[in-house]
């Protein structure tokens, strides 16, 4: 058959001929759509021809693979952890590794696969099933293309632990079985599927899988998994009990002292807010001792933390922290301090502390009072400090010869009376919302200072005129300064 002859549905046009590559042969087979040009690879490739020829033989049974070590398939959640299949919760990726082999010993991929859940106890019900895709869809390139990169990214695992790969020395098929809305199309919508394992009851069930290759050739495993959504919020060590020791581990993760299992993240986040911090440790210590008896994330309502205030004094090469208001949790990066003269055992009781490398947490059942930390300087300069307060973070950035500094404060307005100009010095926390408004006597708004974002300690200059640029007069003006919800007000005087 040549290019450009006419054929007749079902005619003979030739013999498929393996090419021999390396060690092994295979064949180049798609159906394309002609754009009036002898095909160069760039053609769009309508579905798989493999499917609709009737005289080819294969008994090679296709094949599953250990996902994970031992695990026939591997789970994992939204944030890229993987679950154990005896406590299942959320929602997660189910991951098969599989393969097909047709009349040769070189790995190919599988032609289509399905899942379905079965009561453990009663496998003839089955409470949930799936098609996850088929191989039988449209590309646009042989070699990369749009279409290619969204198919691939959506029915394959390439993270570190269940990494795809398909090139002519390996072949490694991790399937993301889940990212499917369950019909045949494969759009960028599948990606964003995922199994909710709340939509059915706790319990035991038998997940099944089943592949299959263009032969008709079938093969389903099944393991047993628990689907567990009943989360026992607090409690870290999974003894059945809520204790300082929970407190205490919490304390621990969040300085990097240990890590967590996905369900210890889920339950020791007891302010709902998806972050497991030192504020939750404090959460769970007003629990033990009953200054609350449920958590935020169980009232299922809005959760407002009054907002906390500290002060921080540069003293004797010391930083001097002080609490001021609605502290409970307290967390610091002291990479550029001192870190080695610390004594968090004898400095801070009777709050329960945890320091790892460069990093402090602190918390109280109770809002912290008077000095709770003191860190030698060894350095001059600015200091920059990563703070957590309660849950906000914020960025302070320190000078030694600063005398005192309170965080989203007004550290003051010089010369006052001033000619021709003064200077605003200010406080903030990182990315705070800063504004400067002058007035007159009258209350007349003649100069809009200042309005944007603004990290550490900013200095403004007002040099006397108004808002068209024109010098004011001597007398009584007035500044609103706003930085975030904190609102402060200066009496000024330009003297001429």
């Amino acid at each position: 058959v040549q290019v450009g002859d006419y054929i007749e549905a079902g005619e003979q046009l030739g013999t498929l001929y393996p090419w021999g590559y390396y060690d092994f042969t295979h064949i180049h087979f798609a159906r394309v759509r002609c754009s009036g040009s002898i095909w160069n690879g760039n053609w769009w490739t309508i579905d798989n021809p493999l499917m609709d020829v009737i005289n080819h033989v294969d008994q090679d049974l296709p094949v599953f693979q250990n996902a994970i070590g031992n695990d026939l398939f591997a789970f994992r959640d939204e944030n890229g952890n993987y679950l154990e299949a005896e406590n299942l919760f959320g929602s997660f990726d189910i991951i098969v590794k599989c393969y097909d082999i047709c009349n040769s010993s070189w790995k190919i991929d599988v032609n289509k696969l399905e899942y379905k859940i079965r009561q453990a106890n009663a496998p003839a019900n089955i409470v949930y099933e799936n098609f996850a895709f088929q191989y039988d869809f449209v590309l646009d390139t042989y070699h990369a293309g749009t279409q290619d990169d969204m198919i691939l990214n959506t029915i394959y695992s390439r993270d570190n632990t269940c990494y795809s790969i398909g090139n002519y020395d390996e072949r490694e098929y991790y399937h993301i079985i889940t990212n499917s809305d369950g019909d045949s199309l494969i759009t960028e919508n599948d990606a964003s599927e995922i199994f909710d394992s709340s939509t059915i009851p706790n319990g035991e069930y038998l997940l099944e899988v089943t592949i299959q290759d263009a032969s008709q050739n079938e093969v389903s495993e099944s393991i047993q998994i628990t689907i567990n959504n009943d989360i026992f919020y607090g409690d870290i060590n999974g003894d059945g009990e809520i204790l300082a020791y929970d407190a205490a581990l919490i304390l621990q993760y969040s300085v990097g002292l240990i890590s967590f299992e996905p369900w210890q993240i889920q339950a020791g986040d007891v302010d709902g807010n998806e972050v497991v911090q030192a504020f939750d440790a404090a959460l769970v210590l007003q629990y033990v001792v009953g200054i609350i008896t449920e958590f935020p994330v169980q009232s299922r309502s809005d959760f407002a933390l009054p907002e906390a205030k500290i002060k921080i004094e540069v003293k004797d090469e010391k930083l001097i922290f002080i609490a001021e208001k609605n502290l409970f949790a307290f967390e610091i990066d002291s990479a550029k301090l001192n870190r080695e003269e610390i004594d968090l055992e004898n400095s801070f009781t009777p709050y329960l502390s945890e320091k790892n490398n460069n990093k402090i947490a602190i918390i109280s059942a109770i809002p912290m009072k008077g000095n709770f930390l003191e860190i030698p300087l060894n350095s001059k300069g600015n200091i920059k400090l990563d703070l957590i307060l309660n849950t906000k973070k914020v960025l302070q950035k320190i000078n030694n010869d600063d005398n005192l500094l309170e965080i989203n404060k007004v550290i003051g307005v010089y010369p006052n009376p001033f000619n021709p100009s003064t200077i605003f010095k200010l406080s903030c926390e990182e990315n705070a919302e800063v504004s400067i408004e002058i007035y007159n006597i009258k209350g007349e708004k003649i100069n809009s200072l200042v309005k944007g974002k603004y990290s550490g300690t900013p200095s403004f200059e007002w040099k006397g005129i108004d808002n068209s640029g024109n010098y004011v007069a001597s007398g009584i003006y007035f500044s609103t300064i706003k930085i975030n919800e904190k609102r402060f007000n200066q009496k000024l005087l330009l003297l001429k």
